[in-house]
């Protein structure tokens, strides 16, 4: 299970003040991640180091009264969660987004293992079906890898499209689940 909450605005005009962030890399079998986490719940997980930068600095510009310890072995522990065969832990998320975006983002939530659904479905489960382009856009923009189930989503002709963390990772991670549900494809 995974429960999104909300960066305040006042969290942000605080800047973060005492709010402890780990970050770190940890090993999956998709690949390498990268993750950023507080006791408020997990801000960033990415497949590569490619983007760590970006999303490091990004927490680290807005929440810069913010501490920030690096920490790859917890890191591991919870990527290890992450990643169990029988996922049985309930994950908090703590995200920034607009209320669009978390919208777009909840309805993600609901997309079960196994099931890939349609840009187009995804903007009509979450109340917007004229829409599709700004959900296809709040899915990419989706800040938490495999836990907010952004790689469900494919073309309306059934391609997988693109990921923002690389097609072959998206490929791997809808195999893996399938793989849990013995599921041929």
């Amino acid at each position: 299970m995974v429960n999104i909450n909300i960066v305040t605005t006042e969290e942000i005009k605080n800047k973060g003040k005492g709010i402890y962030f780990y970050y770190g890399f940890g090993n999956s079998h998709v690949g390498r991640c990268f993750m950023v986490y507080s006791e408020r719940g997990i801000s960033c997980l990415q497949f590569t180091d490619m983007l760590t930068e970006t999303c490091l600095s990004k927490l680290q510009k807005k929440l810069s009264s913010a501490i920030f310890i690096e920490n790859n072995n917890n890191i591991q522990l919870i990527v290890n969660k992450v990643f169990s065969l029988k996922n049985k832990h309930c994950f908090e998320l703590w995200i920034e987004g607009t209320s669009f975006q978390i919208k777009v983002w909840q309805t993600l939530l609901q997309v079960p293992y196994g099931q890939l659904i349609s840009y187009e479905s995804l903007a009509q489960q979450a109340g917007y079906p004229q829409a599709v382009r700004a959900v296809a856009s709040a899915v990419a923009r989706n800040p938490v890898a495999y836990l907010v189930p952004c790689h469900r989503i494919v073309r309306k002709n059934g391609d997988i499209g693109n990921y923002r963390w690389g097609k072959e990772t998206k490929e791997a991670i809808i195999k893996w689940e399938n793989k849990i549900l013995n599921i041929d494809i």
